[in-house]
């Protein structure tokens, strides 16, 4: 029986969305209106996302149990990009420009007794030009290496290196420590999966780890062929015209030559840090100098609660069950809403495992936040998560 509803409510919804798209074609032939074709494409350097949201979520006490959590707020990151290379485009074009997914969403339809009706026509501008950018992003990285290492590290612990022995003891746990830094990978492989599960991701490139043991353990651990394998699938798409936007992702500053490029073959630039998104992180001196080409990162709050209803299904009259995260992940989640919106979602838990969802209106508690003087957005002031 469920399987016939869910035919026809996907039956509904695909005669539903032919009939918005009818709207729009009628509509911009009456207005004798323009679609201008983008194709955007990003590159993106993974490791760094990563890391800097592992870092962030874990700073405010954000249990991380599983991958999918932070490999969907690495792909909200990397998808926002797209937003903001359209208004980039839109403001070149100059006056009369529209973007045409604002136009479709507009129009509203109503399903009356298997028939679509149209309830909100969209407003066209006459003689206007609509913006169409189709995005696709690819992805480059390279898996760290738990595995390789554990026997070196091994070697030279029973050679008696009490940094060996350390460093083999937490590399059990997923975390590799260096001289100089130490990063949990626990979770790197699933944020990678997540991220490759998007929609618009369409295509990878691995690199690999080049590593160096001896009597002090790991003395040396560095990501090689990514950034050359990112300038290289660049190079391809200029020469291809496989994009008319190319935007690379990530906090390294040797892609700046790659602007020059594709200025050479009529390409907008652009570079995101997206490692870098509050206010008074640092931001590398030569991506910063890109002006109107650089494009800051971003954590936009509804992203939590955008993925907690992503992770929530139907259950017995209004509760809801929890789909591929953890009860105190989704617990967390709730508190992550509430600390940086001003009206707040929690959930309460029943004997069943189901929830009931509650939502109030704002309580008078204030929200820091601050406009980015660049793109106008709000940013606020994430603070440790209670539970």
């Amino acid at each position: 029986m469920s399987t016939h509803a869910g035919r026809a409510d996907t039956t509904q919804q695909d005669v539903v969305e032919r009939a918005k798209q009818n709207a729009l074609r009628l509509a911009l032939q009456h207005a004798n209106a323009e679609v201008v074709e983008f194709k955007a494409l990003a590159l993106v350097d993974l490791q760094g996302i990563y890391l800097r949201l592992h870092e962030v979520l874990t700073g405010i006490n954000f249990p991380i149990e599983t991958g999918a959590i932070i490999g969907r707020l690495g792909a909200l990151q990397i998808n926002d990009v797209f937003v903001e290379i359209q208004q980039a485009v839109k403001q070149k074009l100059g006056n009369r420009v529209g973007i045409l997914q604002e136009v479709y969403d507009e129009i509203e339809v109503e399903f009356v007794e298997g028939k679509a009706y149209l309830a909100q026509a969209p407003r066209v501008i006459q003689d206007g030009k609509y913006l169409h950018v189709e995005p696709a992003f690819e992805v480059f990285y390279a898996t760290p290496p738990l595995a390789e290492l554990e026997w070196p590290l091994g070697q030279e612990e029973r050679k008696g290196s009490s940094q060996a022995r350390e460093q083999l003891r937490i590399l059990k746990a997923g975390k590799i420590r260096h001289p100089s830094f130490e990063r949990d990978y626990r979770f790197f492989s699933e944020f990678v999966d997540a991220v490759k599960g998007d929609s618009r991701c369409s295509g990878y490139t691995e690199g690999f780890f080049s590593w160096r043991v001896g009597p002090k353990g790991l003395q040396y651990l560095d990501e090689k062929c990514v950034d050359t394998s990112i300038v290289i699938r660049a190079m391809e798409a200029l020469y291809e015209k496989h994009a008319d936007v190319l935007c690379i992702i990530s906090s390294d500053q040797d892609f700046i030559p790659v602007k020059e490029k594709c200025e050479k073959f009529d390409v907008q630039f652009f570079q995101k840090d997206a490692a870098k998104f509050f206010s008074g992180t640092y931001v590398g001196k030569e991506i910063a100098s890109l002006g109107d080409n650089y494009i800051a990162g971003t954590f936009k709050p509804e992203w939590p609660i955008e993925i907690l209803t992503e992770h929530l299904k139907p259950g017995i009259g209004r509760c809801c069950l929890l789909d591929g995260i953890t009860e105190k992940e989704a617990l967390a989640l709730a508190s992550f809403h509430n600390a940086i919106n001003d009206y707040k979602v929690n959930l309460a838990p029943l004997h069943d495992g189901s929830f009931h969802i509650i939502m109030t209106r704002p309580d008078g508690s204030e929200i820091e936040y601050r406009n980015d003087p660049k793109t106008n957005m709000r940013q606020v002031k994430i603070k440790t998560l209670e539970y």
